[in-house]
């Protein structure tokens, strides 16, 4: 199997949650992890998503679950998303708006 990651920086992505207003455009990190092994059936998939979302709303998880709850409560605006097919692999994409904090941090030194 093999196991491929890729980093991006985004730029003028529009953001329509509510915590950033309608349309405000930012910055965005993007990681994605994507690998060529068995993937998983529409169904899997289906049933992946809804325990993520379910342990969202519980708090309880220590896979990814947990991975996605904490980008939301660290990165506001921050999401986890799992693509998968049968046969052709599996690719989780990571995203991170670029906050201000950042943005001044990225400036100091090392």
């Amino acid at each position: 199997m093999l196991l491929f990651f890729f980093f991006q920086a985004e730029d003028g992505i529009r953001d329509r949650s509510p915590s950033r207003g309608l349309g405000d455009v930012y910055k965005r990190q993007v990681l994605t992890v994507a690998d060529n092994g068995r993937g998983m059936t529409a169904e899997e998939l289906d049933t992946l998503q809804a325990r993520i979302a379910q342990s969202e709303q519980t708090g309880r998880s220590i896979g990814l679950g947990n991975i996605s709850r904490r980008i939301g409560m660290l990165y506001p605006g921050g999401k986890m998303q799992v693509y998968s097919r049968a046969g052709r692999g599996t690719v989780v994409r990571f995203e991170i708006p670029q906050t201000q904090w950042t943005e001044e941090r990225e400036g100091e030194p090392s």
